[in-house]
């Protein structure tokens, strides 16, 4: 696969990082390879050796510094895909460290709305700053033309969890509100999302999905 990483085919490095990608940790060996990837032409390739790092988790941390430069660097709009790949790996990896505490904090007073809020979803996972943290992810609700982005939000809120309502008494609702879109990997996200802030709250959300949450 790292051989095929240096194809002259686009879709054949692509098809690489993503094989890499779906080996979890045991594509370590390769992240010498994918980081290289991360600077590709192509950005379709770029976003993928992204999205493959941070599918490796910690094992992936001596690509950390590549991927705050892909985050840094990035100025043609055609590429801001992979500073938002990017970012979220740069979370799924180290997201405990405080030095990438640091920098994912730094990205909520971005200019780039989105890098902010893909940031702060990031920082949800260590639950640093809720007050902060909270408003700029449910900027990501609002995105009524990305529902991919909305769905990400959903699943901070809901692993921030309870405090949540600590810094805004309306999440309930607009989690509810989720759970109507057409979009059934929304509904769900923002089912689960209700499940873990408001238990209570959560006997609101469609029985078929209340249903599929536990697996019933």
């Amino acid at each position: 696969l790292t051989t095929l990483c240096k194809d002259s085919e686009p879709s054949v490095r692509t098809a690489a990082a993503l094989a890499l990608g779906l080996l979890g940790t045991h594509g370590a060996p390769a992240i010498g390879s994918l980081t290289a990837l991360l600077k590709d032409g192509d950005v379709k390739v770029g976003i993928t050796a992204a999205k493959a790092l941070g599918e490796m988790g910690k094992a992936a941390a001596e690509a950390v510094p590549a991927l705050i430069e892909s985050v840094e660097a990035i100025e043609d709009v055609s590429r801001l895909g992979l500073r938002y790949e990017a970012i979220r790996s740069i979370g799924r990896i180290a997201s405990g460290e405080e030095d990438v505490q640091t920098f994912l904090n730094e990205l909520l007073d971005s200019q780039d709305g989105s890098a902010r809020i893909v940031a702060a979803c990031e920082l949800s996972r260590t639950n640093t700053d809720v007050d902060r943290i909270v408003p700029v992810i449910l900027e990501g609700l609002s995105l009524l033309d990305d529902d991919g982005m909305r769905a990400r939000a959903a699943d901070a809120l809901g692993r921030i969890g309870p405090e949540v309502l600590k810094a805004d008494s309306t999440v309930v609702g607009k989690l509810l509100e989720l759970a109507e879109e057409s979009d059934d990997s929304l509904r769900m996200a923002a089912a689960r999302a209700l499940v873990n802030i408001d238990p209570n709250a959560s006997a609101q959300l469609p029985a078929e999905l209340l249903l599929r949450i536990s697996g019933g």
